[in-house]
């Protein structure tokens, strides 16, 4: 569908596209401009990790007791991938208990590593700016923050955190202050500077 989107999109107005994505939908951005390269993506409260079986995080805003039980209910289908998540729960809680650990999780027991993701895209000139909240965005970073030390420095590159951030940005001021981040980033992208980052985060110089 992306896809559609962006041929639609480039025979109006031109090759310069920004992606923006919130949740899931920060994931497929990411994928997208891993298949085709773009000027630049902003991720909002992106999707990057698998949840077990009956850990949905959306529960945690509108709980349903029914849909709950009938997800924990004997002989429930579940997919490979969440039946396979199941089995590497001890492992995980052990892992990241252990010097390392979480570097040891991000890189051998998670399908699709997000820094190695956001490397690919910069090292193929794609602009990224993440914005999450900030408990999320240390999420984000565990275990992996050299690495994303080294991408910020490319100037390409930047986790930014709000505090108390609602998820689904249905909260207002969370909502308007991403709003005023996304134009600034539209904006800076869309001039054609070399450092969108800098013109959106001046701090950052």
């Amino acid at each position: 569908d992306l896809g559609d989107v962006r041929r639609m999109a480039t025979a109006e107005f031109g090759p310069a596209i920004v992606l923006v994505g919130l949740c899931s939908g920060g994931y497929h951005v990411l994928q997208a401009a891993l298949d085709e390269p773009v000027s630049s993506v902003f991720l909002i409260n992106p999707a990057l990790t698998h949840y077990r079986w009956g850990e949905h995080p959306y529960r945690r805003f509108e709980p349903n007791e029914a849909e709950e039980a009938q997800d924990q209910r004997a002989g429930a289908a579940r997919p490979w991938a969440s039946r396979l998540m199941a089995r590497l729960a001890p492992v995980r809680g052990a892992a990241r208990r252990i010097p390392g650990g979480w570097w040891i999780l991000k890189r051998v027991l998670v399908t699709a590593n997000p820094s190695s993701m956001f490397e690919s895209l910069t090292k193929s000139g794609v602009r990224v700016l993440v914005v999450a909240a900030d408990q999320d965005i240390r999420k984000i970073r565990r275990g992996e923050e050299r690495r994303y030390d080294s991408l910020s420095r490319t100037g390409s590159f930047r986790l930014q955190g709000i505090p108390n951030l609602e998820h689904t940005l249905l909260e207002r001021t969370g909502r308007d202050q991403v709003t005023q981040i996304l134009r600034a980033w539209i904006r800076a992208t869309m001039s054609g500077t070399t450092d969108p980052i800098g013109a959106v985060f001046p701090e950052a110089e």
